[in-house]
């Protein structure tokens, strides 16, 4: 009997421990966790399923790992603790504010588990006007995965009835001690330095890092205050402008240089008509954009400048003094004319910076083609070959006069999700990936081109005409895992291609050499008319030069911790500013960029110049946030 009684004592020590050490625990806190703290719990299981069998991070049972998982429930349950306890006596106030911690927690998870990143908050600061916009919004949701919202619908349902069945519920009374203990706890656990998989804490932190961190401070450029360091005096004093074309500028939505001169498994070219165009021109087999966005990218085209690696200028700097390549070819008697596809003449500030900047006018695609005529439009604007016809259409309706024009197109129709019209594709039936997606709608940029060239050739105004071909940044779809603009750092995000045409003006061919980037175009333009002013702040090159002094292209990623980047080629060196990560990829060997030589360069002079020649990317920044870069 009594050892009957002894093994019953036995088998009640666990239970007993337990219930000891939760009731001490609720001692602690300012009010119970709850059945929200045990649905994020779950959701947190889950995610942490996912960075493991995904690749993300493989967890071992180690300390280091054992820790980060701890670190990661301590965040979300003493977060969700913060935001609940102050709401004890409102129980459906508390409901509700703890669904819409829960249901954030899962749009960064989304996120998460879409991209195998963390949300930046970078991306919303410097976008936030934009995201608001209903294709902006398209975008945000294809950008996260939806399967923690089902859960936690799910979990707030099931609360929901389990709340009703209960009228009255008890709740610990509020303790300001055991509230900022909790606080102290949660900011402490925040600050260290440890990766963990609270996504809404990484968000915290990247909001941190946005407003307080300071990479500059880790390099060093000198100029004499109040210079303009960028102002050159161009060497054309004996020169004159005597053959002024017409020039069209075409930078196409998201171009990917990888799909040029390249075919799918089934021997399908996806730009077979751009790759004959090739033939007829120069083509820049290592063309750059300097960084992931559409806005950038224009900006380095048209004012040869690195775009700001915080920030928008055509936002924040718009009445900065710039002398960009619209003015430069007003002052020799041009008229400049904008024409974009997308639909919105706020976008950006777009509208407000070209026609600040040199352009005469600025039209979208719904001043061109009226938006009832549905079969014309994408969830982007206008289709690229409606945009064609209608801008040649707009050329023709206006006044005769001798000017040469300056016309600049961008297309919007080529752009994430990269959904177009089932008669419309040519390369895949059925589309489910995104780069099969992408490949059908690159097919249809390139049969656009036809009617570009259509259009083109029967005007004999523009029988004599430049064309320059390029895009204002490229796309990954799915090299190195990776499908999303705000995340990638490798070749596929950056590399975008340069086709320039002149009939009879230049000698076609494939310059597989020399490295350039957007900045090149604008000195590329007006070296090939003698138009480059005596005085500019244009930091490109002349790519039709015969002879190229070799200089190093510079790469900003914004987002994602903010990565920014060097090629001298055949090295490529890249830095996360957050963290301190670095790459260095030898281009010439491992194209691919699949093994990351960093370590093999240590106490290498070509590494510590390409860390050094970093600094022109911060000088940069200066320049144009102090109004450095031109005076009129």
């Amino acid at each position: 009997m009594a050892r009957v009684k002894y093994k019953q004592k036995g088998e009640q020590i666990i239970p007993n421990l337990f219930k000891m050490t939760r009731s001490r625990l609720l001692f602690l806190l300012p009010s119970s966790p709850g059945s929200f703290a045990t649905l994020l719990v779950v959701i947190m299981t889950i995610q942490l399923l996912f960075v493991h069998f995904s690749g993300v991070h493989y967890f071992r049972f180690i300390p280091r790992d054992i820790w980060r998982i701890f670190h990661s429930y301590v965040l979300i349950l003493s977060g969700l603790l913060l935001v609940k306890s102050p709401l004890y006596r409102f129980k459906w106030v508390s409901f509700f504010i703890q669904s819409v911690f829960v249901l954030i927690h899962c749009a960064f998870i989304g996120y998460f588990v879409k991209t195998k990143q963390s949300f930046d908050y970078a991306v919303a600061a410097d976008n936030f006007n934009e995201i608001f916009y209903s294709e902006s919004l398209l975008v945000i949701l294809n950008g996260m995965d939806p399967t923690a919202y089902y859960i936690a619908f799910l979990g707030i349902g099931f609360i929901f009835y389990k709340w009703i069945k209960t009228p009255s519920f008890k709740f610990n009374k509020f303790s300001k001690r055991k509230y900022f203990s909790v606080l102290s706890v949660y900011i402490l656990f925040v600050a260290t330095p440890v990766i963990q998989f609270d996504e809404m804490t990484n968000f915290f932190r990247s909001t941190f890092a946005y407003y307080f961190q300071e990479p500059q401070r880790d390099y060093k450029f000198y100029f004499n205050e109040n210079s303009f360091p960028f102002l050159t005096q161009a060497d054309n004093k004996n020169k004159s402008v005597q053959h002024m074309p017409n020039i069209i500028l075409l930078m196409v939505e998201s171009f990917n240089a990888g799909f040029v001169n390249s075919e799918n498994d089934e021997g399908k070219e996806y730009t077979p008509f751009f790759n004959q165009m090739i033939k007829r021109g120069v083509y820049i087999e290592h063309f750059y954009g300097t960084s992931v966005q559409t806005v950038k990218g224009h900006f380095s085209t048209l004012f040869s400048l690195l775009p700001l690696y915080k920030g928008k200028v055509y936002r924040q700097y718009e009445k900065n003094n710039f002398k960009g390549l619209a003015e430069s070819l007003k002052d020799v008697g041009y008229k400049n004319y904008f024409f974009n596809g997308h639909n919105s003449t706020g976008f950006d500030n777009t509208r407000s910076m070209m026609l600040t900047h040199g352009f005469d006018k600025y039209l979208v695609g719904k001043e061109l083609v009226d938006e009832s005529e549905k079969e014309s439009w994408g969830s982007w604007g206008l289709s690229d070959d409606e945009l064609y016809k209608r801008v040649f259409h707009f050329l023709e309706s206006l006044e005769s006069n001798d000017s040469p024009l300056f016309i600049t197109i961008t297309p919007s129709y080529h752009h994430v999700p990269f959904t177009i019209p089932i008669e419309k594709q040519e390369i895949y039936d059925d589309p489910i990936s995104l780069r099969s997606r992408y490949a059908n709608s690159i097919r249809l940029v390139d049969n656009s081109f036809k009617v570009f060239f259509e259009e083109l050739s029967k005007r004999p105004k523009f029988q004599d005409c430049l064309v320059l071909i390029t895009a204002d940044h490229s796309f990954p779809v799915g090299d190195h895992g990776i499908y999303f603009n705000e995340v990638g750092y490798y070749e596929e995000s950056f590399r975008i291609p340069c086709l320039i045409l002149w009939e009879d003006q230049i000698q076609p061919k494939w310059d597989k050499v020399n490295v350039f980037s957007q900045l090149d175009i604008a000195p590329t333009i007006l070296g090939a008319i003698n138009a480059l002013p005596s005085t500019h702040h244009f930091q490109g090159k002349d790519m039709l030069k015969q002879k190229i002094d070799k200089s190093p292209v510079f790469l900003i990623q914004p987002y994602n911790g903010t990565i920014l980047g060097v090629i001298d080629f055949p090295f490529k060196y890249m830095k996360r500013i957050r963290t301190g990560e670095e790459w260095v990829f030898n281009l010439g060997e491992d194209p691919k960029e699949e093994r990351n030589i960093i370590n093999k360069m240590i106490n290498n002079q070509q590494l510590d110049s390409l860390k050094k020649s970093m600094e022109y990317i911060f000088l940069n920044q200066y320049l144009i946030e102090n109004n450095l870069v031109y005076f009129e």
